[in-house]
């Protein structure tokens, strides 16, 4: 269903526009973002507690990581790795922020950890 509305489209193109024109928007670590997109797409607000329970089953637990988990494939995802494998992290601070809150990106093999820094899943 969110597919079919361009929810994961929208949210790329506010976290990562094509262009240099266009203002980037960060993520705040929740759904703010997503939020106002479902909302504008026609979904009840009644319904987003059901939606986002689904995203964050997913690994989608604020926007950022609905792109980088949850999206099949999205320009913020692509951009992270490819300037990963250049040794300079395009989205250091939502990535710092991760940190910050114990988690991580799952394919880095990282999980909710208990404050102990890059510990792997086993």
């Amino acid at each position: 269903m969110l597919l079919y509305c361009g929810a994961f489209r929208k949210l790329d193109d506010l976290l990562c526009p094509i262009g240099d024109s266009l203002a980037r928007e960060h993520c705040g670590g929740d759904y703010k973002l997503s939020e106002a997109i479902l909302l504008k797409s026609g979904f009840e607000s009644s319904d987003l507690a059901d939606v986002f329970d689904v995203l964050r089953s997913r690994g989608g637990f604020c926007d950022c990581e609905i792109l980088y988990n949850v999206a099949e494939t999205s320009r913020l995802k692509s951009a992270y790795w490819h300037n990963r494998g250049q040794g300079s992290p395009r989205h250091a601070k939502e990535l710092e922020k991760l940190r910050d809150r114990g988690l991580a990106i799952a394919h880095t093999g990282l999980r909710k950890n208990s404050g102990k820094e890059g510990q792997k899943d086993k």
